[in-house]
Order: C-alpha cells, then sequence, then structure tokens
C-alpha cells in the first residue's frame, strides 16, 4: 500500500491556508493603514443633523405656488426671492375691494344728501307752520290747517332725525372718509393691497436651504 498521495494532499491543503490567511493578513494591514494615514479626514454617518438656528419660512397668505426659485443646500441673501404665489386671486380681490369701495363712497354720498334735504324740508315745513301760527284775526288760519302743519312739522323732523342716523351726523361732503362704511371697505383695500406684496415670499435673513418643501402647483394656507 502506497500513502503517497494522501501525504501529498495534506501537505498542498495545509500551504493554501498558510498563504490565504497570509493574502488577508495584508489585506487587512492595508486597509487600516489607508484609514490610519490617508482616510481619517472621511467621515460618514446615517443620522448627522445641523446644529444651527433654523427658520421656517411659511406662506404669508392663502394661494398656489407659482415658482420656486431656490434649491436645497443652496445660499440665500437677505432679501433673495425664494417663491412667489399666484397672484390671480389676489389681484381679483383686489379689484373687488376697490369697487367695493367705491359703491360704499357713493352710497355715503347719498345718506349726506338725503341728510340735507330732509332738513330743507324740515326748515320749509316750520316757516309754513310759523307763519300760520302769527297770523291773527280775520286772516287767521284754520285749527284743522294750523294742526295740519304741526303734524307736517313733526313727521319731517322725524325723517331728518333719522337721516342724520344713517349718516352718522355727517352733513359735508369731506366727512365721508370718517362714515364707518367707508373706513372698513378701505381697510379691504388696504388688506388686499397687502396680500398682492407678500405674494412674493423672501428669504429674512443670510442663509441656506436646509429643506424645501414648496413645490410648483402646491396649495399653500397661512402658516
Amino acid at each position: 500500500m502506497t500513502i503517497t498521495p494522501a501525504t501529498e494532499s495534506t501537505f498542498n491543503r495545509k500551504k493554501s491556508f498558510q498563504i490565504f490567511f497570509a493574502i488577508l493578513i495584508l489585506v487587512a494591514i492595508g486597509y487600516f493603514s489607508y484609514q490610519t494615514f490617508l482616510g481619517f479626514d472621511d467621515v460618514t454617518t446615517d443620522n448627522a443633523y445641523v446644529n444651527a438656528p433654523q427658520l421656517q419660512i411659511s406662506s404669508p397668505i392663502e394661494g398656489t405656488v407659482a415658482a420656486v426659485l431656490v434649491g436645497e443646500t443652496q445660499a440665500v441673501k437677505a432679501g433673495e426671492l425664494l417663491y412667489r404665489i399666484d397672484m390671480t386671486e389676489a389681484k381679483i380681490a383686489a379689484d373687488m375691494a376697490d369697487a367695493d369701495l367705491i359703491k360704499t363712497i357713493k352710497m355715503v354720498r347719498g345718506l349726506v344728501l338725503h341728510v340735507k334735504k330732509t332738513k330743507q324740508d324740515l326748515e320749509k315745513v316750520t316757516q309754513d307752520y310759523q307763519r300760520r301760527l302769527s297770523v291773527q284775526g280775520l286772516a287767521a288760519y284754520s285749527v284743522e290747517e294750523v294742526a295740519h302743519y304741526q303734524a307736517l312739522q313733526a313727521t319731517a323732523k322725524t325723517l331728518h332725525e333719522q337721516a342724520l342716523e344713517s349718516a352718522y351726523g355727517f352733513t359735508k361732503y369731506h366727512q365721508i372718509a370718517q362714515h364707518p362704511d367707508v373706513l372698513k371697505s378701505l381697510g379691504q383695500v388696504k388688506k388686499s393691497y397687502v396680500a398682492l406684496l407678500r405674494s412674493e415670499v423672501r428669504a429674512p435673513v443670510d442663509a441656506v436651504i436646509a429643506k424645501r418643501n414648496a413645490q410648483v402647483g402646491q396649495r399653500v394656507m397661512p402658516g
């Protein structure tokens, strides 16, 4: 019986393992040498975060995003345009507010005119009533006629007081601007104008865009 093949097989397998472990050790030494001397600046992590102040920039008005002019990691300057809200709705609201203000001014002007008219009517009927009271003797008016003009005066006075109340006591055209209804309409005009200005959202400070959520076509709400 010969044992040469078995001896050869055992010897070759042992040598192969030695060579393999030698190569493995050399690779490990090379890797750790690279990390120590060349790769010390390469830092990686799966849960890194920026430890710096952050600002949430949201839309001040309701509308649809029409354009986004920045991207993530982009540096921006204070006052630089970030994104724009479609101004169609804001312009319509502004036009409606302007029209409502004009309508309100005309309405209040009519109230002031009505005050003037009721005042003239009251003055006239008061003169007629006083004239009939002052006449005596044969030319005196009948009691019924005097009573009739007295009633007319009372009615004219009531109408004048109602007109004054509707006009908030304003009897001059220059006072129209102080009427509560006019002030309310004027406030809506100012509000719509501010909405137009706010349709462009700008950076409040010098910063870097950390995350961009705004997308064209997205519907946004204030805040």
